[in-house]
């Protein structure tokens, strides 16, 4: 290229370069117009719709008359949205027969097979996601099968959408499936597997309690934590034994399950703990006793107040913080402790009780 004809060059490629930027506004405008356009149609039709919709399905969950669901007999994509979003609406609001005259509509205008299908193969996880929670809402037991099969799905939110499901609709002979399937995710189950768990009510009690003797040890972590969630004294006949596991994480969730309980009696059972050799578990059951305010155990804090462990000697000081009075009085005799670290944890405390109005 000629030197001398830089400037036409400069001025040529200027206006290309000045074309295709209003190339690309025009289209974004274009596309912008259209875009509302088409939404300010959907809107128009989906309002329409959802009013004819809406009386068909309110009118059939009222009746449960045959011939007043057959207009919503294989529906079009659009229209199929529409009345999926009705179902769910409806059907957190139904009860008794309406129920499962909810779950009948959903399942014979083909919508369950849709999000079926989906499920299985959709490659967006957000919508395999979706679509087993709507499954479960409307509670499509015949999915079943697939909503197993999703416990093994590459993606956590899939995952916990399709237990939530399984136990919304009481499939409580999956609960192992499922505890195996969360449980190398435990601090996620941990927070969601309680929803699961109370949908399904007493009847998975038995079985947690098995898993907590189940060989793998993330199964039986989780195990642990659920039962305590129950919070049924009946079940320190399995978590008592478990205070003298050979595992730290397995002695430190019966500790905590046996606090979120709160019976006396399994309280007394974790007073050895105080003594345990890892420093972990004497912290935590001096959290148990505060958290409750079991004063029996406040002779085994007070030793905890002269621990090695600083956590050990705060969480004491803490829970004989929480004893009301007689708390207050073991704090003072702490004071004349002849160990420095328990006199000024001691001071501490009474110096929170003093603070606190």
């Amino acid at each position: 290229m000629n030197v001398s004809n830089w400037p036409l060059t400069f001025l040529t490629l200027s206006i290309l370069v000045s074309n295709i930027l209003a190339v690309i506004v025009t289209s974004l405008v274009v596309i912008l117009v259209v875009t509302k356009v088409i939404g300010m149609l959907w809107d128009k039709y989906k309002r329409k719709r959802r009013a004819s919709f809406m009386s068909l399905a309110v009118e059939f969950l009222r009746t449960g008359n045959a011939e007043g669901k057959l207009p919503l007999k294989n529906l079009g994509w659009a229209d199929a949205v529409i009345l999926k979003a009705i179902l769910l609406e409806l059907s957190e609001e139904a009860s008794g027969i309406q129920q499962p005259r909810a779950t009948e509509l959903y399942e014979f205008s083909g919508i369950a097979d849709k999000e079926i299908r989906t499920l299985r193969r959709s490659w967006f996880w957000w919508l395999r996601a979706a679509s087993a929670h709507d499954l479960g809402q409307m509670r499509v037991k015949r999915a079943k099968s697939n909503l197993i099969q999703a416990l093994s799905d590459k993606n956590i939110e899939v995952r916990l959408e399709a237990t939530w499901a399984i136990g919304h609709m009481g499939f409580v002979d999956t609960l192992p499936l499922v505890m195996e399937s969360m449980s190398h995710f435990f601090k996620i189950a941990a927070l969601r597997m309680d929803a699961f768990i109370f949908e399904m009510g007493a009847p998975a009690l038995p079985l947690l309690l098995d898993l907590c003797k189940h060989p793998e040890w993330e199964i039986q972590l989780l195990a642990i934590h659920l039962v305590g969630e129950f919070k049924d004294p009946g079940t320190l006949k399995v978590l008592l034994p478990l205070l003298g596991s050979q595992d730290l994480e397995i002695r430190i969730a019966a500790c905590k399950a046996i606090g979120s309980i709160g019976d006396p009696k399994g309280l007394s059972g974790v007073i050895p703990c105080m003594e345990d050799s890892a420093w972990q578990i004497r912290a935590q059951a001096a959290k148990q006793f505060g958290r409750n305010g079991f004063t029996p155990a406040i002779p085994g804090l007070l030793k905890c107040m002269e621990d090695l462990a600083w956590w050990v000697r705060l969480n004491a000081g803490e829970a004989l913080s929480q004893m009301g009075k007689r708390g207050k009085i073991a704090l003072k005799r702490a004071l004349k402790s002849p160990d420095r670290f328990a006199r000024d944890m001691a001071s501490q405390w009474l110096d929170e009780l003093e603070a606190t109005p």
